[in-house]
């Protein structure tokens, strides 16, 4: 994921987009834990 993406999912959760948030915590989860199960329960 390169800067500019990193900004638009910044703007878009700090705008209220509850769906880029989670899709953003899941994605860290998985990348932390690399079980799929584990990163969606975290998320």
């Amino acid at each position: 994921m390169d800067h500019d993406q990193e900004r638009e999912i910044v703007a878009s959760v700090l705008k209220g987009d509850r769906e880029a948030y989670k899709t953003s915590v899941f994605n860290l989860a998985y990348r932390m834990t690399g079980s799929l199960p584990e990163a969606e329960d975290l998320a």
